[in-house]
């Protein structure tokens, strides 16, 4: 026991000695906290402040942006408070940042280009940096770079192009203080720097931009990461980063390129197996005037099918290449053969006989033809000038109401002209005449050659009496006899050649979502029962556009223009109907890819009172385009209707275009441009005038969004402290 009390007395005084140290230490651990909490919070009061007073400069950098812009557009001058601002914190540096216009001329690789300083007005607070140019605020940071509030940069869309507005302050001056005056000094043209004559005065020689160009604008500043935001959500386009320059640059393209305007009711760039059947014919309209046309202009690149029976072509007929063999023959029992404007007949291929034209055939307008024609039967009649560039084998019983210029085949040398014929004017030959007969020539006769009788008869005056001798004009020099000869119409074959689009380059990969269209079908009659399907405005990609029997699909471009690329092809059975809606501008643009499709890659359906339709506003032509491949088929049948454009011409000058069938009482209000296989009997083409000033798209869509017109300068602001 006792040892144990001494055990507990031995203890007593190391247990005292430990209550000492535990107090002293929790001493230290108090003081020790104590301190740390004064340091952070001593941070974050620091740290509250700096945003503080980060945010306060934020606001005076927003108040002196919006003066500056004020200023910049009403010419005032204003002085600016800025309480958050103190001499130093802000400067101003007129060479900081670049932005550069260019115009591109796509089809040389020229550009025009006019670059312009904005300067900028930085405000600095240790890592974080305000920045004031061209009319934005932004803030960055480390190596990036952030909007604030952006420039008044603006896009409006529009079918031929939009409207780009890049309205650029550029900013002058050297400090900024509590106290600024902001006064508008300069504004700085671009435009007129950018049609490559440094002398024009206003924007006009660029506005609206040209086709075939494209704008490229480029902003070369330490925030250009920030502007590129800008131009992304202001423009919606890609813009292309160049961190090495601090460069950011978008590019908009011109107006779509377009090919010459579509001046013919049919242009057949085959047309090998053209036929023009019983009552076919081209007649022209205006669609919101009553005021007569003669503009069914019909261009075929050959004519082997024949021109045969009854037929009108209210415009102008040319044929490139007259066939190797066939007529061209009109029948007085059913009103004859009539071409009411221009005729111009080209070389045929191959020739093993003379191109015959005989019947009851009028050429109302000159006419030009160029090769070995002959002129079998009485009947035929030309109501204008005549000029034959080749060997005239026969002419009997042709009536020319004007004068008769021939240049004959240097081997023949010579015009035969028969009994019955009648010339109103004169009767110019770049060679021998040869009269057979009893010819009537009211005007004067000139000859490189002789003139000469075979048989019975001769050349008479008006009056059936023997031709003066005073009259007749022979063993001229050629030079003096072509002189009086009027220009042929060769011009006719190259002028306003249309021009093959590109679908697949252009194709988008996906196409607008609509109700009516489920997994690349256009689906209007799930259950079997006619209905009415409805597209509005936008970009729509099919397998195959079918309607069903007495469906309808509305095409709705009240909103804006509609695109619908088909893979596929496109029936519109009997009942059906494609109709156009919006009395507008904006076009219906079907781009048929005609891939896995039957031979009939559009189709309309025929059938007296139940044949399919496509219709637009008045009749306009122009609201509703079908691009077609060139190897792919359009067949119009009996009694349909058909109201726009059906263009698909070939590859290349020569090239075949897509194979157009008129069946008979088919009617295409419009145009068609093709190969006009089949114009079969009572078919017709009613060429709308209005296409005269309207061109087909040479591509399918753009990668960029589209600019026509460009609004900019760049107004200079100084800013003074």
């Amino acid at each position: 026991m006792r040892r144990g009390i001494r055990r507990e007395a031995g203890w007593s005084p190391t247990r005292g000695q430990s209550n000492v140290i535990a107090v002293v230490l929790l001493a230290g651990l108090v003081l020790a906290g104590a301190t740390v909490v004064v340091v952070a919070g001593s941070t974050a009061i620091n740290q509250a402040q700096s945003d503080s007073s980060f945010a306060s400069a934020e606001q005076s950098m927003r108040s002196l942006g919006a003066e500056i812009d004020s200023v910049s557009r009403d010419g005032q001058s204003a002085d600016v408070q800025l309480d958050a601002l103190k001499s130093g914190d802000a400067a101003v540096e007129e060479s900081a940042g670049s932005m550069t216009v260019t115009v591109v001329h796509k089809g040389s690789g020229a550009t025009d280009s006019h670059t312009v300083e904005l300067g900028r007005i930085q405000y600095e607070q240790g890592q974080r940096t305000l920045v004031y140019q061209g009319g934005g605020l932004f803030e960055r940071t480390g190596n990036g770079s952030a909007v604030v509030s952006a420039p008044e940069v603006s896009y409006r869309q529009a079918s031929e192009g939009g409207t780009l507005t890049v309205p650029v302050v550029a900013v002058t001056g050297e400090a900024v203080d509590d106290e600024v005056t902001v006064e508008r000094t300069a504004i700085r043209e671009i435009l007129p720097k950018l049609d490559g004559n440094p002398d024009t005065g206003s924007d006009e020689s660029v506005n609206p931009l040209k086709r075939g160009t494209a704008l490229r604008v480029t902003v070369e500043s330490e925030v250009y990461r920030a502007w590129g935001s800008v131009f992304e959500q202001r423009i919606g386009t890609g813009v292309e980063y160049d961190p090495d320059k601090e460069q950011v640059s978008f590019t908009l393209d011109g107006p779509p390129e377009r090919g010459p305007p579509v001046t013919r009711a049919a242009f057949s760039s085959r047309g090998v197996d053209t036929h023009v059947g019983k009552f076919a014919g081209t007649s022209c309209y205006h669609p919101t005037r009553s005021s007569s046309c003669t503009a069914g202009d019909v261009y075929l690149k050959s004519a082997d099918g024949g021109l045969a029976n009854c037929f009108t072509v209210e415009g102008d007929l040319v044929i490139e290449r007259l066939p190797a063999s066939g007529s061209l023959y009109g029948s007085s029992g059913c009103g004859g053969a009539t071409i009411e404007g221009k005729s111009f007949f080209g070389e045929r291929r191959s020739a093993s006989s003379p191109y015959e034209i005989k019947g009851d055939v009028t050429f109302e307008g000159y006419t030009s033809i160029h090769d070995t024609v002959t002129f079998t039967a009485g009947g035929v009649n030309f109501e204008d000038d005549v000029r034959i560039d080749g060997k005239v084998k026969k002419m009997r019983g042709v009536t020319v109401e004007e004068s008769l210029y021939v240049e004959p085949n240097p081997s023949s040398n010579e015009l035969k002209i028969n009994d019955g014929t009648v010339v109103k004017g004169d009767l110019v030959v770049n060679g021998r005449i040869k009269v057979n007969g009893n010819v009537r020539v009211h005007g004067e006769v000139y000859a490189e050659d002789e003139v000469k009788s075979t048989g019975w008869g001769g050349l008479k005056d008006e009056n059936g009496d023997p031709k003066p001798s005073s009259e007749i004009h022979e063993n001229l020099p050629s030079s003096q006899v072509l002189g009086k000869m009027p220009r042929d119409l060769q011009h006719m074959t190259t002028s306003d050649r249309p021009s093959s689009v590109d679908m697949s380059k252009k194709e988008p990969t996906t196409g607008d979502s609509a109700s009516d269209i489920s997994s690349g079908t256009l689906d209007c009659d799930p259950d079997g029962t006619a209905e009415t399907c409805h597209l509005d405005a936008g970009t729509y990609k099919l397998d195959h556009l079918e309607l069903g029997h007495g469906d309808e699909l509305e095409l709705d471009t009240s909103g804006g223009s509609i695109k619908i690329y088909v893979e596929g092809g496109v029936e519109v059975p009997k009942n059906a109907e494609i109709q156009v809606l919006g009395d507008n501008s904006n076009r219906v643009a079907v781009f048929v890819e005609g891939a896995g499709a039957s031979s009939n890659t559009f189709h309309m359906y025929g059938g007296s009172g139940t044949a399919g339709e496509v219709t637009t506003p008045d009749d306009k032509a122009s609201k509703f385009w079908v691009y077609m491949d060139p190897s792919d088929e359009v067949r119009i049948k009996e009694h349909s209707d058909f109201t726009g454009v059906i263009y698909g011409p070939g590859n290349g000058p020569d090239g075949d275009g897509v194979d157009v069938y008129l069946d008979k009482h088919a009617t295409v209000r419009g145009a068609v441009v093709g190969n006009l296989e089949k114009f079969t009997n009572s078919a017709s083409i009613k060429y709308d005038v209005t296409l005269q000033g309207r061109s087909a798209l040479m591509v399918g869509t753009s990668d960029t969004d589209r600019v026509a017109y460009f609004r900019t300068s760049a107004r200079v602001v100084g800013v003074d402290g």
